[in-house]
C-alpha cells in the first residue's frame, strides 16, 4: 500500500466521522426543540377586576363563617378543591402575598392562618 492510498483511507475514515458527528449533533437540535414545544406555557389568569374582589370577598366571609362554627375540616376540604390558580386568585383578593411559585399546600395554610387570625381577635374583642 503507497502512502497515498493510506492518507485516502484515513480521510475517507475522517469524513465518515464528520459526517456521523453532524447527524448526531442535528439529532440533539431536535431534540432540544421537541422538549421546548413540550413545554407549554401556563396562560396567565387575568388581573383581579372590582367585581372578581368582592365576591372573593363575600366567598372569604362565608368560609369563614362556617370556620367559625366549627366546621373547619368542610371548609378545608372546599378550599382543597379548588383549582390552584383559583385558590390563589382567592387569597391574592383577601389580601395575602402569593406568588405564582407558592404551592398549593403553602396557599391553604396562609389562608387558614388568616382564619385563625381572625378568630382570635375576634375572641379578644
Amino acid at each position: 500500500m503507497n502512502p497515498n492510498e493510506d492518507l485516502c483511507k484515513q480521510l475517507e475514515t475522517l469524513n465518515q466521522n464528520i459526517v456521523e458527528l453532524t447527524q448526531a449533533i442535528k439529532h440533539l437540535i431536535q431534540l432540544e426543540e421537541s422538549k421546548k414545544q413540550k413545554k407549554v406555557q401556563k396562560p396567565q389568569s387575568s388581573p383581579l377586576t372590582e367585581s372578581d374582589i368582592l365576591e372573593l370577598k363575600t366567598k372569604f366571609d362565608q368560609y369563614f363563617e362556617k370556620w367559625q362554627t366549627g366546621n373547619e375540616h368542610d371548609v378545608r376540604n372546599q378550599l382543597e378543591a379548588m383549582p390552584v390558580e383559583e385558590l390563589k386568585r382567592f387569597a391574592d383578593a383577601n389580601n395575602l402575598t402569593v406568588n405564582s411559585k407558592q404551592s398549593k399546600e403553602k396557599v391553604l395554610r396562609a389562608i387558614v392562618t388568616r382564619f385563625r387570625e381572625k378568630k382570635m381577635l375576634l375572641t379578644q374583642a
